[in-house]
């Protein structure tokens, strides 16, 4: 019986991170999807031949069928429920598949086929060259097609002939094949940074695939301080602030720490990754600095560490009964029985994962004189640091830990500098180390700025990244670098670390409409509904790394329909509760609870305005919502303010309260205009009055002001008002009954992220309405015009959305 032949294998089925539910999964999902494909592809059930072989399927398609079909349709079909399925899959689950396509005559026997063209679709579909391009590359299939199927089926189509195939030929155990591959569906999330198997066999998890944007401040200034090669008289003055790294959960601090790591990795620049880990959240300084030394040696630095290693041995007593510097100065005196301390010492501080680095050191520590007895150095110097850390580590006080952390980091940095002269030739490239760890970081930092100064600078850069709880911290007892004025004004972020801090706050930068399209791109979007997608995701989660991805994913299975409100709603697999749920519980640590006053808070500009909430009586005496995890984010004037997803979710929250509630929508509002007006706070007064619906009185009084005051003023009072929130689905009409209400309802509806599909016809109203109401100031015709040509320009701006 002559027949297609369609061969499909899933990639790395049996990798060792796979267990059974995830195969299961895989298996099961890929029996769908091949029957959904071939049903799209107008190919019914009845003309295909199922035979089922474990990891994969071979189908027989009947000679009635086009062959065209399987290579255009059909795999497209396929891909793309590929690319769906993979957005929302752990990475375990992904499917990738390599498929075969062949003719022949074929012969069945009971289940089985038999058959030469069979035997030929399976050697080119498991070819060495196919599985090497699938791996190495971010795709999610791979099309091979024999020398037969491409010339007489691909090559003959218009459209199938213009896909990139290439031809490879390939050794085989029975001789040589010759086919040709074609590679689809690139959405598998690649690593930026070379993936480790840490030692033990767990991987670490890769990150996405969204690299920094030229423009991203924070990733830039932190490039500028780590600096390759060994730090000369300008560079190491730069080493002596620590740059941090805080956001909020789930926007991006892991793949930024491992962003800065991947660029080092890529310029050969030893670094070491420290993250943080369950059960080890007040990991000491020893604890970090010892972990930071094994995988600096393990990633191939030369570094022996020999006074910091003693002072780890001497302060975690790794021979027993044996306490004491000169006793275990005394004792390690062998290659055994130091290798045996390592190991010791490895085992006690929970890091046996590295115990393959001790041969290592062990080489070099008793190939030359250990704990620093070296010629060139005065012999009393580490003996004596050894017994002072002894004396120290008995008294269980916090001074005593502090000057022991500042001993070891001492150490540490005396260990790379030694190592540094003693090795002019070649040079040796300075370390970084990344502290991902907010409770660990803190201890570290500190204790950089005790011991690094402008006087002895560190052959090492450290940073670290944290939550903004690890700012307070580091602020409430050291030393902080500020940001000169730069671009953005001094706002943070902007402009370069100044000196004389020992460490530099940086928030961490949001993603950008072109790293969101290329997540839309990875989850499977369509190309053209990329670009709203991105643009209507982007103007809800504020460039949050991960509500833009899972809101991302949402939009791919209906991206003709992104409205906010679907989106927030949707219940991702796995999850039992609504993303917007999911992802406030996230941001806010899962601290808040719809009875929270964190909610009424969110009616706040600011930490500043909340407060007053505490003298009207609305809040509780004691209350959470005054804490970093609810008010990330700096803002103007040194205030602190929430992340604007967070408050978008809180005030999603606040607007499901009764109306007549003493907490709720309105009543908070009017509260907060109320205690404005108190302060003489003008635009505060007004913002907070228009929200809170008194919008017949805001408006009256902005007519009244619009002809007897200053038009810039007037145009920054209602610009301020426009950015007051709304409940999701108010009618932003309503206040058009005259031209001074029109301007703030479209321009307040250009602000609003639950109407961003029509921000275009808002931003276009606001212009217009803005040239009809000039005429009536008494000045500033000119700002009138340029704020009109702005919301023009950025009417042009928003994406072009295909008809539905």
């Amino acid at each position: 019986m002559h027949s297609s032949i369609v061969s499909v294998d899933i990639a790395d089925s049996s990798a060792e991170t796979r267990r059974t539910p995830h195969k299961v999964r895989m298996v099961e999902g890929l029996h769908d999807f091949l029957r959904e494909s071939f049903a799209a592809a107008d190919i019914a059930p009845d003309r295909c031949d199922f035979l089922d072989r474990g990891d994969g399927w071979q189908i027989l398609v009947n000679a009635s069928v086009p062959k065209i079909r399987l290579a255009d349709r059909f795999v497209h079909e396929l891909k793309n429920r590929l690319l769906r399925y993979n957005s929302v899959a752990n990475e375990e689950a992904t499917l990738r598949l390599r498929i075969a396509l062949h003719y022949g005559e074929v012969t069945t026997f009971g289940v089985s086929h038999v058959s030469k063209a069979v035997e030929h679709a399976t050697r080119i579909r498991d070819a060495p060259f196919v599985k090497h391009k699938l791996k190495e590359s971010g795709f999610v299939l791979a099309l091979v097609a024999s020398d037969d199927f491409y010339g007489n089926v691909i090559h003959e189509d218009a459209v199938a002939s213009q896909q990139d195939f290439e031809p490879f030929s390939d050794v085989v155990r029975d001789g040589t094949i010759g086919a040709w591959l074609c590679l689809f569906g690139s959405g598998t999330p690649r690593p930026s940074t070379p993936r480790r198997a840490a030692p033990g066999g767990a991987v670490e998890p890769a990150p996405l695939d969204i690299p920094p944007d030229e423009d991203d401040r924070a990733f830039n200034l932190v490039r500028a301080v780590v600096v390759h090669g060994a730090p000369d008289a300008t560079t190491r003055q730069d080493r002596t602030t620590a740059p941090v790294l805080h956001g909020p959960p789930g926007s991006g601090r892991t793949r930024f720490a491992r962003l800065v790591c991947g660029e080092l990795e890529a310029k050969g620049q030893p670094n070491a990754l420290l993250t943080e880990e369950t059960g080890h959240r007040s990991r000491p300084v020893p604890d970090l600095l010892l972990e930071a030394a094994v995988r600096l040696v393990d990633g191939g630095g030369r570094w022996d560490f020999a006074g910091f290693l003693g002072c780890c041995a001497v302060l975690f007593k790794v021979l027993p009964g044996r306490a004491g510097a000169d006793a275990l100065i005394a004792e390690l005196a062998s290659p055994t029985a130091m290798s045996a301390a390592l190991h010791e010492l490895l085992v006690k501080r929970q890091l046996t994962a590295w115990a393959h680095v001790v041969p290592v050191l062990t080489s070099r520590l008793t190939g030359r004189n250990w704990l620093g007895l070296r010629p060139r150095f005065d012999r009393a110097v580490r003996p004596a640091e050894l017994r002072e850390v002894d004396a120290l580590s008995r008294r269980d006080v916090p001074e005593a830990h502090a000057e022991v952390d500042d001993i070891v980091l001492r150490s540490f940095l005396t260990d790379l500098d030694a190592h540094a002269n003693a090795h002019a030739k070649p040079k040796l490239v300075d370390p970084v180390v990344v502290v991902d760890d907010p409770v660990g970081a803190t201890a570290l930092v500190r204790t950089w700025g005790r011991v690094v100064t402008r006087a002895r600078p560190a052959r090492m850069t450290l940073v670290a990244v944290g939550d903004r709880e690890l700012v307070d911290r580091l602020r409430s007892t050291g030393r902080a670098a500020v940001l000169d004025d730069g671009p953005d004004g001094g706002r943070p972020g902007g402009g370069e670390p100044s000196s004389g801090g020992a460490w530099t706050p940086l928030p961490l930068s949001g993603l950008t409409e072109s790293q969101v399209r290329r997540v839309a791109a990875g989850a499977g979007v369509p190309e053209e509904l990329r670009e709203p997608v991105a643009h209507d995701v982007l103007a809800v989660t504020a460039g949050h790394l991960e509500a833009t991805v899972e809101l991302v994913r949402a939009a791919a299975v209906t991206p003709e329909d992104v409205r906010p409100a679907r989106l927030l709603g949707t219940r991702p697999p796995g999850r039992s509760v609504p993303l917007s749920e999911y992802l406030l519980d996230r941001l806010l640590q899962k601290k808040v609870d719809k009875a929270d006053d964190a909610v009424t808070c969110a009616a706040a500009r600011n930490q500043a305005e909340a407060a007053a909430l505490m003298n009207d009586g609305i809040l509780r005496e004691r209350t959470r919502a005054f804490t970093p995890a609810v008010w990330p984010c700096d803002g103007p004037a040194g205030t602190r303010t929430m992340h604007p997803l967070a408050r978008l979710l809180l005030l999603r929250r606040l607007a499901e309260r009764p109306a007549d509630a003493p907490d709720g929508w309105s009543a908070v509002f009017t509260r907060l205009a109320g205690s404005a007006e108190r302060r003489r706070d003008e635009a505060g007064a007004l913002y907070h009055g228009y929200a809170s619906g008194d919008v017949d009185r805001v408006v009256a009084e902005l007519e009244e002001r619009l002809v007897n005051g200053s038009g810039r003023r007037w145009l920054s009072l209602v610009e301020t008002v426009a950015t007051c929130p709304c409940p999701p689905g108010e009618d932003h009409d309503a206040a058009s009954r005259s031209p001074v209400g029109a301007l703030v309802a479209a321009w307040r509806a250009t602000n609003d992220p639950h109407l961003v599909d029509r921000w275009a016809d808002h931003h276009a109203q606001t212009a217009s309405h803005l040239r009809q109401v000039a005429g009536q100031a008494q000045d500033g015709h000119m700002a009138f015009l340029e704020a009109a040509e702005w919301h023009e320009e950025r009417a042009r701006r928003q994406p072009h959305r295909p008809n539905p």
